[in-house]
C-alpha cells in the first residue's frame, strides 16, 4: 500500500461516516484492560456547541443534550444507555465551530466485535444527529506485556471539576480525532501498561511521531520500574516544529526479558501560520464548484454549510487549504494525494455512474475513491431466489475487512449493506435481510 492510499484512508478515518454526509457528531473509543478478561471501553463523544439551542432563565442561558448509545452484537442489542448533558454560557452570541461539548461513557465488556450507534437530542429544539462505528474489541493476556490503546486530550483542566476525565491527579479532556493548530500545538496523553503477570522489572518506554513511515520527532525514553499489576503514563507533547499534515504518535514499551509491545494513535497538525508554497492548481468558476462536490463526502456538514455561503476566492482558499491537510510534503507546491483522489473520482465516474448518481457518488464509488482497487471483487449475478450482489476484500485494511453492495431494485444500483471496516454500516445477517429473495414479496 502506498504512501498516498494510506493518507487517503486516513481522510476516512477522520471525516467517516455511514451514508452521504459526516454527522456533526463524533465518536471515539479507548480500551482498557478489566478483570477476569473482560475490558473496559471508554467511549468518548463530541458535539459543536453552536448545534445546542439555549435559552434564557434567571441563572443564564441554559442548554440540554440527552444522549442514547446502542450496543450491538452480533446483530443483537445487547445493551442501551441514555443520559443527559446539560451546558451553561454565559452570552450564546460567542459559541463558534471550534468549541465542542464533549462527554465520555465507560463500559465493562466481553472481548469482541461490536456496533456502537450514538444518538444525540437537542432538548429544545428536538434536532437529531447519530454515529455508528463497528469496534473489535480485542482481550489482553495477562501472561504477556500489554498496553492499552492510547488516550489524547488538548486540553488540562485541575483534577476534581469533573471526575470522569481525572487521570493520575489530573483531568484531561479527550481530544476526539485532535486536529492542533496555532498557538495550542501540543497534546497531552495517557496509557496504562500491563507487564506479565507476577512479573517485576524494568520497563523501557519509547515515544516518537511518525508522518508517511518516517520519524519526524522523538521525545526522551522513559524508564519506569514496572509494578506486577499494572502502570500509566501521563505526559505532554510539543509539536510546534510539524508542518500540516496527518501524523501518528507512537508508544513501544519493551521490559528486560525481552517482551514488547507497542500501540499508536493519530493526530493532525494545522498550520496557517506557515508560508506555503503556491500550488500549480488554477481554478474558474465551474472547475471549483465540480471538485467541492467530488470532496463533499470528506466533509462535515458545518463545512458543508460554510462553503456554500463562500464567494469564489474563499472557496479556492479552502480547497488550498483542505489539500495541504494531507499533502506529504508541503514544502512543494505538487500535492499527489489530490491528484491520485481526482483520478479515481474519474475512473468511478466511468465505472459506477448510473442514470441517477456519477460514479463517486455512488456506494462502490465512494469506497473505490477512499479504497482503490479491491484485492478481490466477487460478482454474483441475477439469480431466481437471489439478487444481484458483489463482494469486495481488502487484505491491508484492518487486517483483512470486506464490504458487501447489493443490487436490491435491479437496476444496477448497488448499494452497501454490510462491511466489516470500522465506521461503515455492519448487518451481519445481509444475505438473508437483503440477496435472497422472500416468495411473498418479490420486491424486498
Amino acid at each position: 500500500m502506498n504512501r498516498y492510499l494510506i493518507r487517503l484512508i486516513s481522510i476516512l478515518m477522520f471525516c467517516a461516516t455511514v451514508g452521504s454526509y459526516a454527522s456533526i457528531l463524533n465518536i471515539e473509543t479507548c480500551r482498557f484492560r478489566g478483570e477476569n478478561g473482560r475490558i473496559f471501553l471508554e467511549l468518548y463523544i463530541e458535539l459543536p456547541r453552536n448545534a445546542i439551542t439555549f435559552y434564557q432563565d434567571s441563572s443564564g442561558w441554559l442548554g440540554s443534550v440527552s444522549f442514547t448509545s446502542h450496543i450491538i452484537r452480533g446483530g443483537d442489542t445487547i445493551a442501551v444507555d441514555t443520559w443527559k448533558v446539560d451546558d451553561f454560557t454565559d452570552d450564546p452570541t460567542q459559541i463558534n465551530e471550534r468549541q465542542n461539548l464533549i462527554d465520555s461513557r465507560i463500559y465493562n465488556l466481553n472481548p469482541g466485535v461490536y456496533s456502537f450507534h450514538v444518538v444525540a437530542a437537542d432538548s429544545v429544539s428536538g434536532n437529531t444527529w447519530g454515529k455508528s462505528e463497528n469496534i473489535e474489541l480485542s482481550g489482553f493476556d495477562a501472561n504477556k506485556l500489554e498496553m492499552s490503546d492510547i488516550e489524547l486530550a488538548t486540553n488540562l483542566i485541575p483534577s476534581g471539576i469533573l471526575p470522569k476525565f481525572d487521570r493520575d491527579g489530573f483531568g484531561l479532556v479527550p481530544g476526539i480525532k485532535p486536529i492542533l493548530s496555532s498557538p495550542n500545538l501540543f497534546f497531552l496523553y495517557y496509557v496504562e501498561i500491563y507487564p506479565p503477570a507476577g512479573k517485576e522489572g524494568i520497563c523501557y518506554m519509547s515515544r516518537y511521531v511518525v508522518m508517511d513511515q518516517d520519524t519526524v520527532l522523538m521525545l526522551p525514553s522513559i524508564t519506569q520500574s514496572a509494578a506486577t499489576l499494572a502502570y500509566s503514563s501521563i505526559d505532554s507533547v510539543f509539536v510546534d516544529s510539524l508542518t500540516t499534515g496527518a501524523y501518528d504518535f507512537h508508544i513501544f514499551v519493551t521490559d528486560e526479558n525481552g517482551n514488547t509491545t507497542s500501540n499508536s494513535e493519530r493526530f493532525y497538525v494545522y498550520r496557517p501560520d506557515l508560508q506555503y508554497p503556491v500550488t500549480d492548481i488554477v481554478y474558474d468558476s465551474v472547475s471549483i464548484e465540480t471538485e467541492l462536490q467530488e470532496i463533499e463526502f470528506l466533509l462535515n456538514r458545518d463545512q458543508i454549510i460554510r462553503t456554500d455561503n463562500m464567494t469564489f476566492s474563499e472557496k479556492v482558499n479552502f480547497l488550498q487549504a483542505f489539500w495541504r491537510m494531507w499533502d506529504d510534503d508541503p514544502s512543494t507546491a505538487e500535492v499527489p494525494m489530490r491528484d491520485q483522489f481526482r483520478s479515481r473520482v474519474a475512473e468511478a465516474d466511468g465505472r459506477f455512474g448510473n442514470s441517477r448518481s456519477p460514479g463517486h457518488k455512488t456506494n462502490r464509488g465512494r469506497v473505490f475513491v477512499l479504497y482503490g482497487t479491491p484485492d478481490l471483487r466477487e460478482t454474483y449475478p441475477l439469480e431466481q431466489h437471489a439478487k444481484p450482489y458483489e463482494i469486495w476484500t481488502y487484505d491491508a485494511i484492518e487486517g483483512g475487512v470486506e464490504f458487501v453492495f447489493v443490487d436490491r431494485s435491479g437496476l444496477g444500483e448497488y448499494s452497501l449493506i454490510h462491511s466489516t471496516k470500522r465506521g461503515e454500516v455492519m448487518n451481519f445477517d445481509w444475505y438473508n435481510m437483503f440477496v435472497q429473495k422472500s416468495s411473498m414479496d418479490s420486491g424486498r
